[in-house]
């Protein structure tokens, strides 16, 4: 009786480990997932975006809470250094509406996902998509 047990056990811990190994791969899949360009422009076509660091950031001006927020530039990150044409690698400093040479910042507060263009002297604020 007690090997009966003893078996039954060993079962469920197998089960067990077995869901966990599972649940830890999906996740951990989910975790390296990012939004490519790429992606992105599949479902939206004439998005405004650029790429950063391997994170894809679109235009958040329509964003009501964005709309709210204090747009204090903190230091300066990136400036778009070309236009994406379909076909072409979409890499850091690659933009699909930004012009050439505009100039991109962190927030003053730089744990967030947001980054502000400067183009003329209208601040844009684009958001970091760190899933797909």
């Amino acid at each position: 009786m007690k090997s009966g047990r003893w078996l039954a056990f060993i079962g469920l811990v197998s089960l067990w480990l077995a869901a966990c190994s599972v649940q830890e791969e999906s996740v951990d899949s989910e975790t390296v997932m990012k939004t490519t360009p790429q992606m992105y422009l599949l479902d939206h076509p004439d998005g405004d975006i650029f790429a950063f660091e391997n994170v894809v950031y679109e235009n958040a001006e329509d964003i009501e809470w964005m709309r709210k927020l204090e747009l204090e530039i903190g230091e300066k990150v990136l400036e778009i250094t070309g236009t994406y044409h379909e076909g072409e690698d979409f890499g850091t400093g690659i933009a699909t509406n930004l012009p050439v040479g505009t100039e991109i910042f962190e927030l003053q507060e730089n744990n967030s996902p947001v980054l502000i263009a400067v183009v003329g002297d209208q601040k844009i604020p684009y958001i970091g998509l760190k899933e797909g």
